[in-house]
C-alpha cells in the first residue's frame, strides 16, 4: 500500500522540485526512508518503463537534480554571472567536480573491463549525487531553510525507528552473519546520526530541553540497534565522546561520563562471555553478541572483514596504480558467463571490503585512493574558514561529517546513494556558508536582499555590508 502511494505521488512532487529546488532536499531522503517501510521495495519496482529501459525512483530524482543543475548553470551564465563565478571559485565545488571527473575516468576503465554501458551510467548517476552540494548554495534564503531541514531529519529518523519496530514485532527480519536479527540495513545509520548531531551540537531548543533531547536520542539509538551493525554503535559512541570533549564542562564534575561508558563496555563484554546467549531470540541478547563480536578479533565475522582488507592490499601489490580499474561492485556472484571480460574482472575481487579506503585501493589503486584523500582533506581544511562566532554550527558540521567518515570505515555508505544524499546535503549547507564568507556577504533574513548582495562583486558586497 505504501509503495503504491509513493509511486503515485513521486512524479508530481518531483515536478514541483523543478519550481522549488529546496523540496528536492526533502524528497530525496524521504524516498530513501520510505523504502524501508514494511513490504516496500523500490529496487525491484520501476517507476516508468521507456521501451526496454527501466526508470527507478532514484533514477528519476537524479534526473531532476541534473535538470536543476543544468538550468542553474545556464541561467547564471547569461544573467547572473557573479553568482556563477562565485560557485566556480568555491573550493568545495572544485573538489566535487574533480571527484566526478575522476568517476567518469573510472567509468571508461569499467567499460573496458566488460561492464555494460547502462551499469556505468547508473554508477555515474550515483556519483552525480555529489552535486547536491553545488546546488544547495543557489537555493534562495538557504540560511533560514536549513534549520527546517534539520528539524525534518528528526521526523525521518523517528519514522524509520517506527518502521523497524513494526518489522521487529511482526518478525519481518533479516539475519546478520552472527545469526542476530536486524530489520534495517546498516547504511540507515547515516539517517539517524544527522538528527542526533543536530540535537547535541546545534539546536538551541534541544539544548535547553535536555530531557527531551536525551529521550529522542535514546529512541533513535533503538533504530541503530535494529540495524544490527556494530559500526553503528561505534559511530554513536564517537559522536557522544566528541560531544563531551567539546562542551564547556568542568572535567571533575563530568568525569563520571566516560568512566561509566568504559565500565558499561567492560560489563557488556563480560556478560557476553559468561552467558550462553542464543542469537535471534531477543533484542538485548543480539546487542550483547554484536558488541562482543566487535571487541573479539577472533570472531568469524571480524576475521572475514579483515580478510577482505587483506585482499585489497594483495590486489594493490599486483596492480598498484589503478587497482582493478573499475567501479566498486557489491556482489558475491556473477551470472554473465557469456561476457568473458566481465567474468574475468570479477574473478579477482567480487566482495565489498566494507571500508571506503580499502575499496578505493582495490578498485582504483593508489591513484584513486590519493584522489579520495585529497577530496576529504580539501573539505575538512575548509572548516578553518568558518567564523569563530558560529562555533556550534562548526561543531555540528564537523561531527556529522566525521561520524559518517568513521562509519564508512566499516560499511559501504560512501558509495551508496543513501550515504551520498545525506553527506552531500550537509556539505551543501557548509558550502553555502563558505561562499557567503568568501564573498564578504553575511547571512540575511530576506531572499531579495540576499540575491541583491550575491549579484555584486565581493568588493561591492563588502562595502554595502560595512
Amino acid at each position: 500500500m505504501v509503495e503504491k502511494i509513493v509511486m503515485a505521488l513521486v512524479i508530481p512532487f518531483g515536478l514541483l522540485c523543478l519550481i522549488r529546488p529546496f523540496y528536492l532536499l526533502y524528497l530525496l531522503p524521504t524516498i530513501m526512508v520510505l523504502g524501508f517501510a514494511p513490504s516496500v521495495s523500490y529496487e525491484k519496482t520501476p517507476l516508468l518503463r521507456i521501451g526496454s529501459i527501466n526508470l527507478f525512483i532514484t533514477d528519476y530524482l537524479i534526473l531532476i537534480l541534473l535538470f536543476l543543475l543544468t538550468v542553474m548553470v545556464a541561467k547564471n551564465l547569461f544573467f547572473k554571472r557573479h553568482l556563477l563565478e562565485g560557485l566556480i571559485e568555491g573550493r568545495i565545488n572544485k573538489l566535487v567536480l574533480l571527484f566526478f571527473l575522476w568517476s567518469i575516468f573510472i567509468g571508461f576503465l569499467s567499460y573496458g573491463k566488460g561492464f555494460a554501458l547502462q551499469n556505468i551510467l547508473r554508477n555515474l548517476s550515483t556519483e552525480a549525487l555529489m552535486f547536491i552540494a553545488v546546488l544547495v548554495p543557489t537555493i534562495p534564503d538557504i540560511e533560514l531553510k536549513k534549520e527546517k531541514f534539520f528539524r525534518y531529519s528528526i521526523f525521518l529518523g523517528l519514522l524509520l525507528v517506527l518502521f523497524s519496530l513494526w518489522k521487529y514485532f511482526t518478525h519481518d527480519v533479516e539475519f546478520t552473519s552472527s545469526g542476530t536479527r536486524r530489520t534495517l540495513l546498516g547504511n540507515t545509520v547515516v539517517i539517524f546520526m544527522l538528527p542526533i548531531c543536530y540535537m547535541l551540537f546545534y539546536s538551541r531548543y534541544y539544548r535547553l530541553h535536555r530531557m527531551l533531547a536525551c529521550t529522542m536520542i535514546a529512541f533513535l539509538a533503538i533504530g541503530i540497534a535494529l540495524t544490527g551493525h556494530r559500526s553503528g554503535f561505534v559511530t554513536l559512541a564517537f559522536v557522544l565522546f566528541f560531544y563531551f570533549t567539546t562542551r564547556d564542562f568542568k572535567m571533575l564534575e563530568y568525569i563520571w561520563v566516560p568512566t561509566a561508558g568504559i565500565a558499561m563496555v567492560i560489563l557488556t563484554v563480560l556478560i557476553a562471555s559468561m552467558l550462553q546467549i542464543t542469537p535471534g531470540k531477543s533484542l538485548a541478547g543480539d546487542m550483547l553478541l554484536r558488541i562482543g563480536d566487535t571487541l573479539n578479533l577472533e570472531n568469524k565475522t571480524t576475521v572475514e572483514r579483515l580478510s577482505k582488507w587483506d585482499d585489497s592490499l594483495e590486489i594493490t601489490r599486483r596492480y598498484p596504480l589503478l587497482g582493478l580499474g573499475r567501479f566498486p561492485v557489491h556482489t558475491d556472484s556473477i551470472t554473465e558467463d557469456s561476457n568473458l571480460k566481465l567474468k574475468e574482472s570479477f574473478a579477482d575481487f567480487n566482495r565489498a571490503t566494507h571500508n571506503m579506503f580499502a575499496e578505493q585501493l582495490a578498485n582504483t589503486g593508489l591513484l584513486g585512493l590519493s584522489v579520495m584523500i585529497f577530496f576529504l582533506y580539501g573539505i575538512f581544511r575548509q572548516f578553518k574558514n568558518l567564523p569563530a562566532r558560529d562555533r556550534r554550527y562548526a561543531d555540528f558540521l564537523k561531527t556529522y561529517l566525521w561520524s559518517l567518515l568513521v562509519f564508512s570505515q566499516f560499511n559501504t555508505s560512501f558509495t551508496d546513494p543513501l550515504g551520498k544524499i545525506f553527506f552531500f546535503i550537509v556539505l551543501g549547507f557548509f558550502n553555502a556558508r563558505l561562499l557567503q564568507e568568501q564573498t564578504g556577504i553575511q547571512p540575511v533574513h530576506s531572499a531579495p536582499v540576499f540575491y541583491r548582495n550575491f549579484l555584486k562583486t565581493p568588493g561591492e558586497a563588502h562595502r554595502s555590508n560595512g
